[in-house]
């Protein structure tokens, strides 16, 4: 009888993912492709009518999948962590590693950015599908064809209102580390959107 040591077999899960050719390496980035849609002013939800506050507009983004394939692990997607980075409207542009003193600085500049609703009344609204949270599996990339909607300050120095926002996603920290998430805009070369005062009038994939 042959007797052999567990510590030269690999395991069947590190076998797989490198068969598979993916990665367990917690650097190994997971991709979200988005595109901007346009902006808008107000929608109808719940019988009212939801308007930007004075200052402020409507930026709209459908999000078109989340690309794991090159990774062994899951991910888990948030929608509620997509942003729009405070560079965009001229405030700080990164959020510093915080130092002894500096605690109250980081949140503030964490206050700044401008992050997805988990209110659904936007895609109920306009009858698009809503933005879903979900588990990506490894190997995986997932579709979702959501849309998001931000509400961003129009008050730039010699910039227009239409011009692109760039999203941004914040990982899981502390006990469920996320990696690198890298944010892929599928129409990165584009200069012009719509802009009607109802969102209603975007150029939307309506839900059958």
């Amino acid at each position: 009888m042959i007797l052999r040591s567990r510590s030269l077999l690999p395991s069947f899960g590190l076998l797989a993912a490198a068969l598979a050719g993916c990665s367990t390496n917690s650097s190994t980035p997971v991709s979200i492709d988005y595109r901007q849609i346009g902006f808008c002013n107000s929608y109808a939800a719940s019988g009212a009518v939801r308007a930007a506050k004075p200052g402020e507009v409507y930026v709209v983004y459908k999000i078109d999948a989340v690309d794991n394939a090159k990774r062994s692990a899951e991910f888990t997607f948030f929608p509620t962590r997509l942003y729009i980075d405070p560079v965009e409207w001229g405030e700080a542009k990164t959020l510093k590693a915080a130092k002894p003193g500096e605690m109250q600085e980081a949140f503030a500049l964490r206050d700044r950015r401008r992050f997805v609703s988990n209110d659904a009344s936007f895609a109920q609204s306009v009858h698009v599908a809503a933005l879903q949270a979900g588990v990506v599996a490894g190997g995986a990339k997932k579709t979702l064809g959501g849309y998001a909607i931000v509400a961003t300050p129009t008050s730039f120095e010699d910039r227009p209102v239409e011009h692109a926002f760039k999203l941004s996603y914040e990982p899981q920290t502390g006990e469920a580390v996320d990696p690198p998430v890298v944010m892929s805009d599928a129409d990165a070369g584009k200069t012009s959107w719509p802009h009607p005062e109802n969102c209603q009038e975007l150029p939307l994939d309506r839900l059958p």
